[in-house]
C-alpha cells in the first residue's frame, strides 16, 4: 500500500456502504478545492467480525453481545435519523445495505488507469448517489462499468481482466488496511497521522492551515 499512500497529500479510505462517509464528502471536497493537496482514494470493504463461539457451539460472550447489540441498535437508530435529515433522504434510503466489493473494484480500476483526480471524485460521488439517492444495483459489475464510463475512464477489459486482476489487489489492500488498524470509514492519513471518522474534518482543516490558535474540540 505504501506506493499509494500520499507523502504530501491526503489519503482517504472510503466504504461505499457507509452513510457517514457519504455525509463527509461535502467537507472533503471543500478541503480539496481550497488546498493544493493531492487526494489518494482507497476503498474499504467491510468484513464480518470474528465469532467467539467455541468448539461446543457455546458463546461465552452471548449476554454481553446481546446488551451491546441492543445499545448499538438504539444509538445507530438515532444517528441514522440525524444523518438522513442532514442529507435530505429517507431513513429507508439511509439504511440501505450493500456489498461494496464491485464498487471498490471500480475505484481500484481508476488507479490502474491512472485516472485524473476529477475522475475519482466524479466516480465516488456517482456511486454514493446510486446507493443512497437514486438506488441502483452497484453490486452489479455492469452498473460499475456505467459509473466508470460516466466519469470518462476507459472501461475496456474491466469485466474480464479488471474484476479478476483487481480482485487480488483489493484483497491485499484490505489485509494491509486491517494491519494499519483502520476500522472505520471515512479514514484519513495526513502527514503520517491517521484520523478515523468524519468528526476529524475540522481538525484536518486546522492542521492544513498551519495549526494556528487552539485546535478544534
Amino acid at each position: 500500500m505504501s506506493r499509494l499512500l500520499s507523502e504530501g497529500g491526503l489519503t482517504l479510505f472510503v466504504d461505499f456502504g457507509s452513510l457517514p462517509t457519504y455525509l463527509a464528502l461535502g467537507g472533503i471536497g471543500k478541503i480539496l478545492d481550497e488546498t493544493s493537496l493531492e487526494a489518494f482514494w482507497l476503498p474499504v470493504v467491510s468484513v464480518p467480525s470474528v465469532s467467539s463461539i467455541d468448539a461446543r457451539g457455546v458463546d461465552p460472550l452471548a449476554a454481553y453481545k446481546a446488551r451491546r447489540k441492543s445499545a448499538k441498535r438504539r444509538f445507530a437508530g438515532r444517528e441514522l435519523e440525524r444523518n438522513c435529515e442532514r442529507m435530505g433522504i429517507s431513513e429507508a434510503q439511509g439504511a440501505r445495505s450493500i456489498d461494496s466489493t464491485n464498487a471498490a473494484l471500480g475505484l481500484m480500476w481508476l488507479h490502474e488507469k491512472q485516472a485524473d483526480p476529477h475522475m475519482f471524485r466524479t466516480y465516488i460521488e456517482s456511486v454514493f448517489s446510486a446507493v443512497y439517492r437514486e438506488p441502483e444495483l452497484v453490486e452489479e459489475p455492469d452498473i460499475v462499468v456505467k459509473k466508470l464510463e460516466q466519469c470518462g475512464v476507459v472501461t475496456e477489459g474491466f469485466l474480464t481482466d479488471g474484476v479478476t486482476g483487481q480482485g487480488a489487489k483489493l484483497q491485499a489492500l484490505q489485509e494491509e488496511i486491517l494491519e494499519l488498524g483502520i476500522l472505520e470509514s471515512p479514514t484519513f492519513i495526513y502527514q503520517g497521522e491517521c484520523f478515523q471518522g468524519r468528526q476529524h474534518l475540522p481538525l484536518l482543516v486546522w492542521l492544513m492551515n498551519g495549526s494556528h490558535g487552539s485546535p478544534p474540540a
